[in-house]
């Protein structure tokens, strides 16, 4: 049992560049945590995207169950999409479970925790906060934070170069680094995170410079290692990734493919809402400037077949369609229980047309190369299980390692395009790190998985384990004679919150949110 537990969030996180540069002796504090500690490959969730990875992570319950599976969510009713946050998760974190057992908390910039909870300590939501919202507890931080510069992402800014990229993102993390331990100097603590995201920003943005991305991860490890000078001996460091980082052969275009083989129908000049009299008169600015972009190109590229312009949209006639992607790594069946432009029924036709989809894709190729595109296909009914199952997508699309990123673009040519913008995708193995005074020492351990990470945390607190967590508390990873691997884990109760409605955040601020997400390569 500790006092303490520091967890260090790095999203996108590899050992693809982690593991070269320990060869070379130029990562000296993961160094140490792999020597005093344990290290694993961290197998991500399906899909391997942020929103439904860190969630995951903070819950140790499986997206059936927290009920974020996406960057967005999917209204039957009008087959609409809104971007998630955290009003959407339907089971208490791991942060409010400490909180609850008396533990004070700081959670600096960890993904989808906006709006930020109440809790005995200190909240600094992340990716996925709208600008200009109050996104602190307590809420006073906020502008304070703000005169202090601090940044909560970096998106997708038109940078000079690939150096100025590596620049404003090293900018960014040497800001959190300083903030965050003014933050935990400052406030006693008993849990304690900070998750910095540059490296999944930069191996978006600039993966064939792979001599910035080294460069990054050699001083995001000195940021780390001035971190852990706020800790002694007595506390758990866990070092983890929501997903890791490969190269991309080509591009996927799910869309496209479903379009193929006659599954999904697409919508001639397209637009996303009709541009109604309020819009025109001046409602919504961007929310106009969007759709008038948006309807102007597809224009464009319908007219030209693509000659002139192709598009990186898919409008689907869904009275006509099947089945559909968005986002990108998941499929939806358009199923007639919805009420709105359905096709399929329930039972046995959508488990057929659902078995068939997934089949097609495990056996898929590049047409060029004969190389399969996916990893896997999955069913939702061998992923998911809990009370927002209906919510989830029917197919999970897994990613290779060295093989093709997810896209729902649109495309006159071919399922697969090779994109020299699009050189690399998520990964289903993060990173993995622990280390403390019961771990054993220089260890590399059998594959993680996100869901054991929350359990094991309240394991080393001494917090009781709702009894509806999925994962399982870690006790391989501690020495065979020690009080942590000997001690059974407590078990209590439920974590789950039922009838919590989700909050969507306003046009504008969601507009801009999934800009910045495309621009990242999301959608």
């Amino acid at each position: 049992m500790s006092d303490k537990v520091f967890i260090i969030g790095i999203d996108g996180g590899t050992f693809n560049f982690i593991k070269p540069l320990l060869a070379e002796g130029k990562l000296p504090t993961f160094k140490k945590l792999m020597d005093n500690g344990v290290h694993a490959v961290l197998r991500s969730t399906a899909p391997a995207v942020t929103a439904a990875a860190w969630p995951t992570f903070m819950t140790g319950k499986n997206p059936g169950k927290h009920g974020l599976f996406h960057f967005l969510t999917f209204s039957d009713s009008s087959h609409g999409f809104s971007v998630v946050n955290a009003a959407k998760c339907r089971s208490k974190t791991v942060f409010r479970l400490a909180s609850e057992a008396g533990k004070r908390v700081v959670s600096i910039n960890v993904p989808v925790t906006y709006p930020p909870e109440e809790l005995n300590g200190i909240v600094v939501s992340g990716m996925l906060s709208p600008k200009d919202k109050t996104f602190t507890y307590p809420k006073e931080l906020t502008e304070e934070l703000r005169d202090l510069n601090y940044e909560i992402d970096i998106w997708n800014g038109d940078f000079d170069s690939a150096e100025d990229c590596l620049g404003a993102v090293m900018g960014m993390s040497r800001r959190r680094s300083e903030i965050s331990r003014k933050l935990l100097t400052a406030n006693p603590w008993g849990l304690a995170m900070v998750v910095f995201v540059g490296a999944d920003r930069l191996q978006h943005k600039i993966w064939d410079r792979k001599d910035l991305i080294r460069k990054y991860y050699i001083f995001l490890d000195s940021l780390i290692g001035e971190l852990l000078t706020l800790v002694n001996d007595s506390t758990y460091v866990m070092i983890m990734s929501d997903h890791g980082f490969t190269s991309a052969k080509g591009s996927f275009l799910v869309n496209q493919w479903l379009a193929d083989i006659g599954l999904l129908k697409k919508r001639r000049f397209p637009i996303s809402k009709p541009l109604t009299r309020q819009d025109l008169l001046g409602r919504g600015k961007r929310g106009t400037l969007f759709k008038l972009r948006y309807f102007i190109n597809n224009v464009i590229a319908t007219l030209s077949k693509g000659r002139l312009l192709d598009y990186p949209q898919m409008s689907i006639n869904f009275k006509k369609s099947r089945a559909f992607s968005r986002p990108s790594d998941v499929i939806f069946v358009n199923r007639k229980e919805w009420g709105f432009a359905g096709t399929i029924g329930a039972g046995k036709e959508c488990e057929s047309i659902r078995r068939s989809i997934a089949e097609k894709l495990r056996e898929l190729t590049d047409p060029e190369t004969g190389e399969n595109i996916v990893e896997d296909a999955l069913i939702k009914d061998d992923v998911y299980s809990g009370e927002c199952f209906d919510e989830a997508p029917d197919i999970i699309l897994l990613p290779k390692d060295d093989g093709y990123a997810f896209v729902d673009l649109r495309s006159y040519h071919s399922y697969v395009e090779r994109d020299p913008r699009r050189r690399s995708c998520h990964s289903m193995n993060g990173i993995f790190f622990l280390s403390g005074p019961d771990t054993q020492s220089g260890i590399e351990s059998d594959v993680v998985e996100m869901v054991d990470c929350t359990p094991t945390v309240l394991h080393l607190l001494d917090i009781p384990i709702p009894e509806d967590i999925d994962g399982r508390v870690l006790k391989e990873l501690f020495a065979p004679s020690s009080a942590t691997k000997m001690r059974e884990p407590k078990q209590q109760g439920s974590s789950q919150i039922s009838g919590r409605a989700f909050e969507g955040i306003p046009e504008d601020d969601e507009i801009l949110l999934a800009e910045k997400l495309k621009g990242l390569g999301y959608f």
